[in-house]
């Protein structure tokens, strides 16, 4: 019989779902395993092209998902990026419980 705590994991789990695309639940997934990140270490950590990986942090930062926490300066490109991490509020820290224990993309 499953615990309360695993149902409500479940019930998180399946809203996640509905309000999250499959590119955004990867994007999702590997800053929530590779934090701070770039959106360039995002797009080699997925497989996904710096584009598609550039608009899935968008919406997720939109939908409240992702921050920005900083700053970093890439040497190859001679510029300043943006360092990604989950958003630390408790209603976000419940999502990534839910998106943890599910099939790993990476």
């Amino acid at each position: 019989m499953p615990s309360e705590h695993s149902a409500t994991k479940n019930e998180s789990f399946e809203r996640i779902k509905a309000q999250l695309g499959e590119k955004q639940r990867i994007v999702l997934t590997a800053i929530l395993l590779h934090h701070p990140i770039t959106r360039a270490e995002l797009a080699k950590h997925t497989g996904l092209r710096l584009s598609s990986v550039c608009g899935r942090v968008n919406e997720l930062i939109k939908k409240g998902y992702v921050i920005v926490q900083g700053v970093k300066h890439d040497d190859q490109t001679d510029r300043n990026v943006d360092l990604l991490i989950p958003n630390p509020f408790p209603i976000q820290i419940e999502i990534f419980a839910a998106l943890t224990p599910r099939k790993r993309f990476l």
